[in-house]
């Protein structure tokens, strides 16, 4: 007969703490006798972890320190009671604490790491002289700008000339990272100035040409055929070109990559006549005295 409310030879018992079992037997004659047991229970480790800091920053560590137990082993394979970590992504690590009574408990931590991805972009990356573009910051919490500007996640700009714009973004634990962009500013483009060489009228560089003529009654725009090649080019080049057309007037209208169209001054033409001697008579040979 046990105490404890158990019964038969034998028993599979948990005990919450120290307990005394007692069991008294009877045999064929119905002699009796008693025996105890005393079962003691030994708290388990209260294990704990600590991580300073619990969390890192892409690149960076945290040390963990574990403590209430005689002996532990990591799920890294370590038995220190310290370890350092470093993980990529945000991990969990897992840890076994033994007690010098050889009771064991469990605990685990997670570090998490930062996942701040700092982006900055320009709508759009290239203008014109005088035109704005909208810079924007995302991938963190808070963002500082360089360059004079406001805080926030955006900032309208209209740089004079090709800028390169930096924003540090933070997050919510103390990383940072920098993103840049460049803004391109595309010049307007200047009054083109036209040169005569011969009968061929040049201009500098730009994306498109178109040249104009006035022969006296206002300026239309010129196409290649007769005389003309190169309307829509920086040289128009004259071929074979008549008297009548000493004096015409031309400009060019020139475009880059910014608007409005650039207009020249206007250039006279002065048609270049070769100069052709001729023989009177045409017969080289004469009489001696013959005028």
């Amino acid at each position: 007969i046990w105490n404890q409310g158990l019964s038969g030879t034998s028993n599979a018992i948990s005990p919450a703490t120290t307990t005394v079992y007692n069991v008294t037997g009877t045999d064929i004659n119905n002699c009796q006798n008693t025996a105890s047991v005393t079962l003691v229970v030994t708290a388990a480790p209260n294990i704990t972890i600590d991580a300073n800091p619990p969390a890192i920053c892409p690149g960076g560590s945290t040390t963990l320190t574990a403590s209430g137990a005689n002996m532990y082993s990591w799920s890294t394979g370590s038995i220190a009671s310290s370890i350092t970590a470093a993980p990529t992504v945000t991990t969990t690590y897992n840890l076994t604490g033994l007690s010098a009574d050889g009771c064991s408990a469990t605990a685990s931590i997670t570090v998490t790491v930062s996942e701040i991805n700092v982006s900055l972009t320009a709508q759009p990356t290239a203008i014109c002289e005088g035109e704005t573009t909208l810079l924007t910051a995302s991938g963190a919490s808070t963002y500082n700008w360089d360059n004079g500007l406001s805080s926030g996640t955006s900032n309208v700009v209209s740089p004079a000339t090709s800028t390169t714009y930096y924003v540090t973004g933070s997050d919510t634990y103390g990383c940072n990272e920098t993103a840049t962009v460049t803004v391109t500013v595309n010049p307007l483009p200047a009054t083109p100035v036209i040169t005569q060489n011969g009968n061929d009228l040049t201009t500098g560089a730009a994306t498109t040409y178109q040249w104009f003529v006035d022969t006296g009654s206002g300026f239309t725009a010129v196409s290649d055929g007769g005389v003309y090649s190169g309307a829509t080019t920086n040289t128009l080049t004259l071929t074979t070109v008549p008297r009548t057309y000493d004096n015409y007037r031309y400009r060019v209208e020139v475009e880059g990559t910014c608007a409005p169209k650039a207009i020249s001054q206007t250039v006279q033409l002065d048609v270049s006549i070769e100069t052709i001697i001729t023989q009177q008579p045409a017969d080289s040979a004469i009489c001696e005295f013959m005028p």
